[in-house]
């Protein structure tokens, strides 16, 4: 049994994915690039985390370790 569960959609530009008892993240995608949704089952205020991911970002191949740290490049 999986910890993890996508909810079935039509929607072919949202994807939704059950976290168990934790909550739900969300994968809509845009013409600019896919936005991550992240919500806590039970928390009224909503989304407790998001970010986008451009397609610019990923389609230049930036190599997104030049910003952490020697150490943290290596704990990866």
């Amino acid at each position: 049994m999986s910890y993890f569960k996508i909810v079935p959609s039509n929607d072919e530009d949202r994807i939704e994915v059950d976290c168990g008892r934790n909550g739900h993240l969300f994968l809509i995608h845009t013409n600019e690039g896919v936005i991550v949704d992240i919500y806590a089952n039970g928390n009224d205020d909503g989304v407790v985390a998001t970010m986008c991911v451009w397609d610019e970002d990923m389609n230049n191949e930036v190599d997104f370790t030049d910003d952490l740290s020697e150490e943290e490049q290596h704990n990866n």
